[in-house]
């Protein structure tokens, strides 16, 4: 989704607020520009919730370091 939102942003259609590693190569080409430099998000947390299982999907299990 942000790759989408950021295609619309560098043709023109407004601003967005996309993470740094999605960005960094048209911050970097000149087509998009930082306009509020200064803000920042604030750092959430993720939580993954599952059904205790047997057998556990190595996905899972990687992604949520259990």
């Amino acid at each position: 989704m942000s790759e989408a939102v950021m295609a619309l942003s560098t043709k023109g259609f407004g601003i967005c607020l996309i993470p740094d590693f999605v960005a960094a190569s048209a911050l970097q080409n000149g087509s998009l520009v930082r306009v509020l430099p200064r803000y920042r998000l604030h750092k959430r947390d993720v939580f993954a919730v599952h059904s205790p299982r047997r057998y556990t999907d190595p996905k899972l299990k990687r992604g949520s370091n259990i």
